[in-house]
């Protein structure tokens, strides 16, 4: 009996903070958006939606580019293609820089914690472009961050989250899921309360042991904040000078 009401009471903890996120993703998309900039104030409400619980570790940054050591990032990406909706660096990277040229702005990929790609409707074209986006991430140099607090569930590269706040997991969208899965690491689709997370996390691994799927369909947004927190090392220094210094270099080049 004692355990039975442990559990109920771990459960009624759960769903409480389940309950507060839902409320707080549901406020914030009810703000009144300009519709000339409707994407954007949506990719500002969901950066506010993480900040309270991740900006201690984490700056956040909304449709910002991704800017390599190497510079390659020039070559891999056109100018369009090279923005992402919601970027979270390390705070700890030194210099910090967000380096603004016009209306564009880029961060170090050598800081990046995480990215999200942000939709409002989960849909076989707006995955497969989002994943092809991704795709080409992969394909960026990314420095080992070197001295870190890591744990077994850490992995030594940002992690690439989709977000969606509505639409269905059709079998389309699952094959698509499976046929690139070594482009994302998760996925949340708000509405249907649905957490997949991809099996080349150590953490899905593990609880792969107990669940039937790497498919969580309650807490879904408890889900993701855990995942986000036990897969990401807490770097002890970061540098992004080299990013810096090519930059320079490359500039002052004949």
């Amino acid at each position: 009996m004692a355990r039975n009401n442990d559990k109920e009471k771990a459960r009624a903890i759960v769903q409480s903070m389940e309950g507060r996120l839902r409320d707080e993703f549901a406020r914030l998309r009810k703000v009144i958006f300009n519709p000339n900039v409707k994407g954007q104030e949506y990719e500002l409400r969901v950066k506010e939606f993480f900040e309270p619980y991740l900006m201690g570790v984490y700056d956040f940054h909304v449709r910002c580019s991704l800017l390599d050591a190497e510079l390659k990032a020039f070559s891999i990406f056109s100018q369009v293609e090279n923005e992402f909706d919601v970027v979270a660096t390390h705070k700890i990277a030194s210099p910090r820089l967000v380096l603004k040229t016009g209306t564009s702005a880029f961060v170090p990929y050598d800081a990046v914690a995480f990215v999200i790609s942000v939709k409002q409707t989960l849909s076989l074209p707006a995955l497969e472009k989002d994943l092809d986006k991704y795709q080409k991430v992969g394909q960026l140099p990314f420095s080992k961050l070197g001295p870190a607090l890591e744990g077994k569930y850490t992995i030594e590269r940002p992690m690439r989250v989709l977000l969606y706040s509505e639409g269905g997991l059709s079998n389309s969208v699952l094959g698509k899921l499976l046929e690139m899965k070594q482009v994302w690491d998760i996925l949340e689709n708000v509405s249907e309360d649905t957490l997949i997370t991809n099996d080349n996390l150590p953490f899905t691994r593990a609880l792969a042991k107990k669940e039937p799927s790497l498919e969580f369909k309650e807490h879904s947004l408890a889900m993701l904040m855990l995942f986000l927190s036990v897969s990401i090392p807490s770097p002890l220094g970061l540098n992004t000078g080299n990013l810096l210094f090519n930059l320079i270099r490359m500039a002052e080049s004949e």
